[in-house]
């Protein structure tokens, strides 16, 4: 994505990616393993922990299980 997203249009956008058959079923362009990228401002870096676990629970309601890992 080449424009700058909301806070708001980049939780949308990362909770219809991830809940997506394409992502589920880890379909990549020539049959590789996909890697999804989701840059962020890093003046938001800090609001993102909140952002992150609140996709979290969405996601898991919508019955995908989803597992955190920090490479921090």
């Amino acid at each position: 994505m080449s424009q700058e997203l909301t806070r708001k249009e980049r939780a949308e956008h990362l909770y219809r990616v991830i809940t997506s058959e394409r992502f589920l079923t880890k379909q990549g362009l020539g049959n590789e393993v996909p890697f999804f990228i989701s840059p962020y401002p890093a003046s938001e870096g800090l609001s993102m922990t909140g952002d992150r676990a609140d996709l979290i629970e969405r996601v898991g309601q919508a019955g995908v299980n989803c597992r955190r890992l920090d490479l921090i």
